[in-house]
């Protein structure tokens, strides 16, 4: 595992939106804090299983808390604004999901890439193998052809929740449109704007129970991401 991993700075933040965690959100924080100082946990208006909140709290996670749940587009905002103005040595955040489906040593080369650069958005790409849920690759494969084609930037994986952002895109993302999945549409759209594309790095494809802990509603939420790659066609 890289040195990154093992010696992990205040200067990486890692990010979770979390809505109605599962077991695998403790575990996975578990393995985090192995590795990185500053976790920040959004708690979106969730409704079961509370009190993991409060063990992730004595994991050393930072909560903040939407009283209802608004999407993982603001939580995702919520969490980013927080890091700005409050952790002062903040060099960057990774984004990562909650429900178990990213390994730990990708979260590190993530972390690692993105501080490397410092200047461009980092792309944690899966893999969609036959194994890989039908609905997941249809899904993905969709989102794609459509993002290449009107906003001509090679990203092969539209939908990973494992994302580093840089401290330079702060602001720009914080105000971004979109509340919920369309929102990382519009992150990556967004990088038409600039100077420097989007990094891709390879990632493990990881889906427990059919994807069964995923809170994508597949026809609405689909809708909202083909919205996004269009409207960002008008975005300067």
């Amino acid at each position: 595992m890289a040195p990154l991993c093992q010696n992990s700075s205040d200067e990486i933040v890692i990010l979770i939106p979390v809505l109605n965690p599962e077991s695998a959100f403790l575990l996975f924080l578990e393995q985090l804090r192995r590795h990185f100082n500053k976790i920040v946990v959004v708690n979106d208006g969730s409704t079961k299983n509370i009190d993991f909140f409060e063990k992730a709290k004595e994991f050393g996670a930072t909560v903040l808390t939407h009283e209802r749940n608004r999407g993982k587009g603001a939580a995702i905002k919520t969490g980013l604004k927080y890091i700005k103005d409050s952790v002062s040595q903040a060099q960057c955040a990774v984004t990562a999901d909650a429900d178990g489906q990213h390994d730990i040593e990708d979260v590190c080369k993530v972390a690692g890439l993105v501080m490397r650069l410092g200047d461009r958005l980092v792309i944690g790409e899966r893999t969609f193998a036959p194994s890989t849920p039908l609905a997941s690759r249809f899904g993905n494969a969709w989102s794609k052809f459509w993002f290449r084609a009107l906003i001509r930037i090679p990203v092969n994986d539209t939908q990973t929740g494992l994302r580093g952002i840089p401290k330079i895109l702060f602001d720009s993302l914080i105000n971004l449109p979109g509340e919920r999945y369309e929102y990382e549409t519009y992150m990556l759209a967004s990088a038409r704007r600039h100077p420097n594309p989007p990094q891709s790095t390879p990632i493990k494809t990881i889906y427990n129970d059919n994807n069964s802990g995923s809170h994508f509603r597949r026809i609405r939420d689909s809708l909202r991401t083909q919205f996004a790659i269009w409207m960002s066609l008008f975005r300067t």
